[in-house]
């Protein structure tokens, strides 16, 4: 019976340290502001990024030609379900902005994906 409390003691503990990791990341996200970037003042080229939040990580090469941004490619991304947050990449060229939508579902891995890409732009400027 004393080693069945300590199993269970145990498991509520882990319990809690996971909850309380996993809203210190919600957190985080919640308060990653993505900043207005200038994409027509740069240079054509290739630009790197990367961002991490918690443990969603990016990695990404932004394409710059004539003033307009061509393409995004992810190189890593690191994330638990956010996959489908790469789709925010279609989004980001249509508009030409990182001042996009967020996906659903998918909100840190989104972010990190935007933050990478300002990242680089940030970094070039």
């Amino acid at each position: 019976m004393k080693l069945f409390k300590l199993g269970l003691f145990s498991l509520v503990l882990v319990g809690l340290f996971l909850f309380l990791y996993f809203q210190n990341i919600k957190r985080q996200v919640q308060l990653i502001k993505i900043s207005p970037v200038q994409i027509s003042q740069l240079e054509d080229g290739q630009y790197y990024g990367s961002y991490q939040v918690g443990p969603v990580y990016v990695e990404s090469q932004t394409s710059i030609q004539a003033g307009e941004m061509t393409a995004v490619e992810i190189f890593r991304h690191d994330n638990g379900l956010g996959d489908e947050a790469e789709i925010i990449i279609d989004q980001i060229i249509a508009e030409q902005s990182l001042d996009v939508d967020v996906i659903s579902g998918a909100t840190a891995s989104s972010k990190a994906i935007l933050k990478s890409i300002e990242s680089a732009i940030e970094g070039a400027s």
